[in-house]
């Protein structure tokens, strides 16, 4: 054999044994991808419209278990899991002209939710990426315990995490879509709020927008950090930690570990009020209506409990319908 043949074999053979050695190499990445797939959370893509020209695309983890009502037996039978996506339009309320009720309107319209729901994904997103934990408060924390959402009469979101974590928060929103802003005064709460929505009279930020309250904490209790909360507002470390998962407007968001008792301090959840402050106007409305929540059930979805194996199952009925029925986990339950 000529040392040309030779050349031109020992060239075959190495790019043979290239070749071969490629396909494993790809052989073994489709393995690895196809493993963390099975292996992690599937990732669920939304598309938010913060206004006509502007969509928003979000990405995040399948964290939740919700059994949904499809009006066969399918959904009684057993847990089907589903990507932890907001409800933009949960039901199709239908307000009926009953003078007693006018106290209790829509708090949003459909296109006001969408960006609320919006702001409030972003904010998640951002905390779960800088590792920020965060619990729904307040008016929020009773919409979930109460409707599964928003008080179908409230106009914003509550939220409150560490005040620690305030500079991680202000530097971490700097990563949020350019029409979402931050606004952090020092010894006030924040508001996420979007730079195209209504404009409030004499303030910095606009409406819709996530309010942002902080806590301190001594070794037993957290509390409010702003004094005008601070005596009302104040909880027992083991009522609120570790944090559990509560569905709200779609997803489980995170929650008081017993949220009954911390809601319980400041709320009776089978008396309904009507809205103190109006966040899209920022002023005190001085005609309150309370009402028992009964009254109202023919109007919104509320929320019905029962014990069942162990665990909390939560119906959302409206008008005598069963829209969805939520597990709560087994961990959460004990304390509810």
């Amino acid at each position: 054999m000529t040392s040309r043949n030779k050349i031109c074999n020992y060239i075959f053979s190495r790019k043979c044994v290239l070749i071969t050695l490629t396909f494993i190499e790809l052989g073994f990445l489709l393995c690895l991808c196809m493993w963390m797939c099975r292996s992690s959370s599937p990732l669920v893509t939304q598309t938010y419209r913060y206004s006509p020209n502007l969509l928003v695309n979000l990405t995040f983890g399948e964290v939740n278990l919700l059994k949904f009502h499809d009006g066969s037996n399918k959904s009684m039978s057993r847990l089907g899991s589903t990507g932890s996506i907001y409800l933009l339009r949960l039901v199709n309320y239908r307000l009926d002209a009953d003078r007693q009720y006018i106290a209790f309107p829509l708090g949003l319209t459909a296109e006001e939710r969408e960006v609320t729901l919006a702001l409030l994904q972003t904010f998640a997103q951002v905390c779960a990426v800088f590792k920020i934990p965060f619990f729904l408060y307040g008016g929020s924390l009773v919409g979930s315990l109460r409707h599964h959402d928003i008080i179908p009469w409230d106009d914003d979101i509550d939220v409150m995490l560490n005040s620690e974590d305030r500079d991680v928060l202000r530097h971490a929103m700097r990563y949020s879509p350019e029409n979402v802003q931050l606004h952090s005064p020092e010894h006030e709460r924040w508001k996420l709020y979007w730079t195209k929505g209504r404009p409030i009279r004499n303030k910095e930020y606009r409406w819709p927008y996530i309010d942002i309250f902080f806590f301190a904490e001594n070794q037993s209790h957290i509390y409010d950090e702003q004094d005008v909360y601070r005596k009302e507002f104040n909880f027992p470390k083991a009522h609120v930690f570790p944090l559990c998962l509560r569905p709200f407007a779609g997803r489980m968001l995170p929650v008081p570990y017993n949220s009954l008792a911390v809601a319980g301090r400041n709320y009776n959840l089978s008396m309904c009020h009507s809205l103190e402050i109006s966040h899209k106007l920022e002023v005190t409305l001085f005609q309150r209506y309370i009402v028992p929540c009964s009254q109202l059930r023919n109007l919104y979805p509320f929320v019905h409990r029962s014990f069942w194996n162990g665990y909390l199952h939560e119906k959302l009925v409206y008008r005598g319908r069963i829209v969805h029925t939520v597990v709560i986990p087994e961990n959460c339950s004990r304390s509810q």
